[in-house]
């Protein structure tokens, strides 16, 4: 199962970026929003020992450097040990820990559904242009409103193909737009991605909702199991704890500032 959750991690960038690999690692970029961490990042997709490992990600800093980027976001599976962050070149700006947290979609039954809140695959022009709108609203306070702006509207192109499995879930209260999801099918599993509420809305029982139609729709598609990725620690980790997601995996991300 954590096979294929890795793997869906893959498909979910690949709905973004273009796809290259290089020997031990796998590079994805995404020339139409090079500034996003998301979308441009490279991930070492073998098993290697910390001497390797140092010399793979000093190779990859050094070659970033070279073509002028902005930033290198390396990504390994697992922990990366601390002999291996003293041995760089650079130091990371930051080390992000996250879990894989996984769920079978039956448990959808045990989540309470607030009676007002009406969550709806987005489809029609109004109902995009409120992703946008609320998308706006919830990421301008920590990366700006021109970024914010970018991002969803990269978003909204991609959630238009056809030729993908990823969909974009909205939550109404009273015709009001609150939150937001999008929704991953891969196989027998679902990725769970981008999940939010706005900040008024919170702690309204808003989210669980939200959470609950996503099971629910996988459970109906006859897809078993859902997972998030989520931060090692803090309040949205143990959210999904008390909601009955386990820890499957872990990986680490490095962000270095070239």
């Amino acid at each position: 199962m954590y096979e294929l959750l890795k793997e869906t991690e893959i498909e979910y960038v690949r709905c973004f970026s273009k796809e290259e690999k290089e020997g031990f690692v796998t590079k994805f970029s995404d020339e139409s929003f090079q500034d996003s961490y998301a979308n441009n990042l490279t991930i070492l997709n073998k098993t290697v020992d910390d001497k390797i490992k140092v010399e793979i990600i000093n190779n990859e800093i050094y070659k970033s450097k070279k073509e002028k980027r902005d930033f290198l976001l390396f990504e390994v599976d697992g922990e990366i040990s601390k002999e291996v962050i003293k041995k760089l070149n650079i130091s990371p700006t930051s080390i992000d820990k996250l879990d894989y947290m996984k769920i079978e979609t039956a448990e959808y039954i045990k989540i309470n559904q607030r009676g007002d809140c009406v969550v709806k695959e987005v489809k029609t022009d109004e109902e995009y242009s409120d992703i946008i709108k609320i998308n706006i609203l919830d990421y301008a306070p920590l990366v700006g409103r021109s970024y914010s702006r970018r991002r969803i509207k990269r978003k909204v192109d991609v959630y238009k193909e056809s030729s993908n499995n990823l969909s974009c879930f909205i939550s109404y209260l009273e015709d009001e737009p609150v939150g937001s999801c999008e929704l991953l099918w891969n196989k027998d599993v679902a990725k769970i991605e981008d999940f939010g509420v706005l900040k008024e809305y919170q702690n309204q029982g808003v989210g669980k909702s939200i959470l609950r139609n996503m099971l629910k729709k996988s459970y109906d598609d006859g897809v078993k199991t859902a997972y998030v990725i989520t931060e090692n620690k803090g309040r949205a980790k143990e959210m999904y704890k008390k909601l009955g997601f386990k820890k499957i995996g872990e990986k680490t991300q490095l962000i270095f500032s070239l």
